[in-house]
Order: structure tokens, then sequence, then C-alpha cells
């Protein structure tokens, strides 16, 4: 594998139960990052840390709602207490899987507020928690993943 520079570095990755950013954080683990994994799925989050730390990896887990100011700054409290801080930021959590398959104009409005409340208002949730981390640490970045469908 390519040197990526992750090595010992502190990332967080949202969304991390499965798919994506179980997906991510195995290849930060491999890259030698040191990875908090958290997502609203508390127990998909137990087994990602298990196969990251069976890996051979540093990983922690915490539960997230990335709609909740409140549990994003519980999650910079975690990295705090974890990692000393945060490096890498990625912004992986989002709604798809369980939406409703409807044209747009069938769309109920609350199915529609929660979509926005996780996958755009989430993303500056949690950024706005963990950006003080970086900025601690003299700077980090911050990988938003994003995807549209029509």
């Amino acid at each position: 594998m390519k040197d990526l520079g992750l090595a010992g570095k502190r990332v967080i990755v949202t969304g991390a139960a499965g798919g994506l950013g179980r997906a991510f954080a195995q290849e930060l683990i491999a890259a030698g990052a040191r990875v908090l994994v958290a997502d609203i799925n508390a127990g998909g989050i137990g087994e990602t840390v298990e196969l990251l730390t069976a890996a051979g990896g540093e990983a922690h887990g915490a539960t997230l709602d990335v709609t909740s100011a409140e549990s994003a700054r519980a999650l910079a409290a975690v990295a705090t207490e974890k990692l000393g801080g945060a490096d890498v930021l990625v912004n992986n959590a989002a709604l798809f899987g369980a939406l409703n398959r409807a044209p747009f104009m069938e769309l109920d409005e609350g199915e529609w507020d929660r979509v926005l409340s996780v996958n755009v208002k989430g993303v500056w949730q949690v950024s706005r928690a963990i950006a003080p981390l970086m900025q601690a640490a003299g700077g980090g970045s911050i990988v938003n993943i994003a995807s549209a469908t029509v």
C-alpha cells in the first residue's frame, strides 16, 4: 500500500457501523491511523471495532446521532479521551437505504426533513464539534462523503 501519511493520525469516521464507513475505517487502520468509529447503530459499531482491532489497529467506538448537537459534542469528548484529539474527520453518516423509493412529489415532508437533518445538518453538527480539536492540534482535514440520486 502506498504511504498515505496517515500513520499515527487520529481519525474519526461517522456512519461506520457497516458499508463504506466500515471500509474507510479498515483502510485507515491499514494505513496506520488511530481510528474512532461512530454511528447511531451501537451494535454495528461494536462489530466494526472488533474487526479493526483484530486487524491489529487502534480502534475505538462511539454511539452518535449526527442530528444532535449534544451527541456531536459527546463524540468530541470521546475523541479527546481516547485519541487525545483529532486530525481528520470523515463525515460519512447518511440516510439512503431506509428511504421511500417514490417520485419526489410523493415524498413525505417528514421524511424529507429527516434526510436533510442527517445528510446535511449532521455534517455541520459533527464538523462544528470536531473542528476545535483540529484547531488545537494546529490544523486538520474534514472529508465529506456525499452522493446524489435523481
